[in-house]
């Protein structure tokens, strides 16, 4: 009895496993199209163009930026000793973080002065897999934002911020 239970054990194990691998096998076949299937029917990946952009962030390494570990207390000091030591630069804008490269064109030496201060840079911005990198050609001091004709503070009611829209 033993001998007819270990056999029925091992012919379900062998039918189990032969039903799973042909569903795997179907399920593979499913994704892969023939060569000379219709062009609308393949798959494809389209990566965006890169483009000309102006951005205006912080230069940052990324060492620190994503530790958020500054042996000094200083950040400029500590960015700018690892900028110098060669960990790569990235600029922190309110979109995210965008990684700098410096191609062949600019050295990255000349991002040292700029570490750590609000910048604007200029380059061609690619991205792949969510990640996103410019390929700098200018870095300049950012300009001061227009604030012609804002209000110095905004609007209060009894010293709290009035919500209210003004009546029509």
């Amino acid at each position: 009895m033993t001998c007819g239970r270990t056999l029925g054990m091992c012919a379900g194990l062998i039918v189990a496993g032969l039903g799973g691998w042909a569903i795997l096998d179907l399920a593979a076949n499913a994704q892969t199209l023939p060569a000379n299937a219709p062009a609308e029917a393949k798959p494809s990946v389209r990566l965006p163009e890169p483009q000309n952009v102006t951005l205006i962030g912080r230069l940052v390494d990324l060492h620190s930026f994503m530790t958020d570990k500054y042996p000094d207390a200083d950040r400029v000091k500590t960015t700018t000793d690892r900028l110098k030591a060669g960990v790569p630069a990235g600029l922190n804008t309110p979109a995210g973080l965008i990684l700098l490269g410096t191609g062949s064109k600019y050295l990255p030496d000349k991002l040292v002065p700029w570490a750590y201060e609000e910048v604007e840079v200029k380059g061609k911005l690619y991205y792949l897999r969510g990640a996103r990198y410019l390929d700098l050609t200018s870095i300049n001091k950012a300009k001061a934002r227009n604030t012609t004709g804002l209000p110095v503070k905004p609007p209060t009611v009894r010293g709290k911020p009035a919500t209210t829209p003004a009546s029509s």
